[in-house]
């Protein structure tokens, strides 16, 4: 007989025999995907009204926003992320970074897929059999 008990979830108490309807893994030893997810979700509740600040530099703030003008061009976005993005974070980071003419003109492009210019790849190393001898 095995002296070692079987995980247990502290919250909902699914074990590995019987899990959450939906299905759940372990996080913890003792907690559950599950019941992590709707703790998160109960919290997430609680920070809807609280406001924050950031502080960068200008190069930091230009990183920001090319990161985030990349981040739309992922299909999987969520839209109220996208509209977030767009219409309350970009336009607060680009007029911060817009200093001059070019950085206001690039910072703009950065919203503009058909402005991207095209990356070339790496060409291939020629691929050969090298035999004894050679």
């Amino acid at each position: 007989m095995s002296t070692q008990t079987k995980a247990k979830c502290r919250v909902c108490g699914c074990t590995e025999d019987h899990a959450c309807p939906g299905g759940c893994s372990w996080v913890e030893p003792d907690l559950c995907s599950r019941c992590l997810i709707n703790q998160a979700e109960k919290e997430i509740m609680l920070i809807g009204s609280r406001r924050m600040s950031l502080s960068f530099s200008g190069v930091q703030a230009f990183q920001t926003l090319s990161a985030l003008q990349l981040a739309l061009r992922h299909p999987g976005m969520p839209v109220n992320i996208q509209k977030l993005i767009v219409e309350q974070i970009g336009p607060i980071l680009q007029q911060f970074v817009s200093v001059g003419p070019a950085t206001a003109k690039l910072a703009r492009l950065g919203w503009h897929p058909e402005a991207d210019e095209p990356v070339e790849a790496e060409p291939e190393p020629e691929r050969r059999i090298i035999l004894p001898g050679e």
